[in-house]
């Protein structure tokens, strides 16, 4: 009776055994299984590409260049002035035209180039916004005039300049545009309109009568 007990116990021993090897079991491959997901997810996460709800950077504008004009002072008198060869100089004819400097004035902008054969000639005025970008609907027919320069109306937001001899063509590389005549008059006056009254301002506040100059100096090689 005992050895039968005995055997009895010894079998439902190891039927414990077996049913608790067999959940071993069963648990180390379902977490093997839980681990190997988790580690294909990390090496190939999913990536979801938001959408930048901000808008593209704007070029500022500031109070000095929020002025748009549509002609260059005395043209008509200038055109006469070509007509009679008046500050002609045909030097450095082979020359290859390039462009020095441009100087932002209150009523056009002045292009400076090293050409010296060109008196005369139709160009058109490209204007660029702090992004090297070509301001659309911007581009003005001018003329080489006195002897290598290009006068250019005033646009707005303008930060460089260029010219080309087709409205349609590539221009050559933009130049920036100095406003350092302006710089004291900006200071002075930060909480009013600059060229409101521009002149007089000027007069009142520096005491001066005459318009102020720049001197562009090229030297050859």
């Amino acid at each position: 009776m005992m050895m039968t007990c005995y055997r009895n116990g010894i079998k439902y021993m190891l039927l414990l055994f077996l049913i608790g090897l067999a959940a071993l079991n069963t648990y180390s491959y379902w977490r093997d299984s839980l681990n190997g997901n988790t580690l294909n997810t990390s090496m190939h996460p999913e990536v979801t590409v938001e959408q930048s709800s901000t808008s593209p950077f704007q070029c500022p504008f500031e109070s000095w260049n929020q002025l748009h004009s549509d002609t260059v002072p005395n043209e008509n008198l200038h055109m006469e002035w070509i007509q009679n060869n008046i500050s002609r100089r045909d030097n450095i004819l082979e020359s290859q035209i390039r462009l020095l400097s441009s100087f932002v004035y209150l009523d056009h902008i002045s292009i400076i180039t090293n050409s010296q054969r060109s008196y005369g000639q139709k160009v058109y005025c490209r204007y660029y916004n702090c992004l090297r970008e070509e301001i659309s609907n911007s581009s003005f027919q001018s003329i080489f005039f006195p002897m290598n320069v290009i006068r250019c109306p005033r646009r707005i937001g303008v930060k460089y300049m260029s010219i080309s001899f087709d409205s349609e063509e590539i221009s050559q590389e933009q130049i920036p545009l100095f406003i350092e005549f302006l710089k004291v008059t900006v200071r002075s006056f930060n909480n009013v309109d600059v060229f409101s009254d521009f002149k007089l301002k000027l007069q009142s506040t520096f005491h001066i009568s005459a318009p102020i100059h720049e001197v562009s100096v090229c030297v050859g090689p």
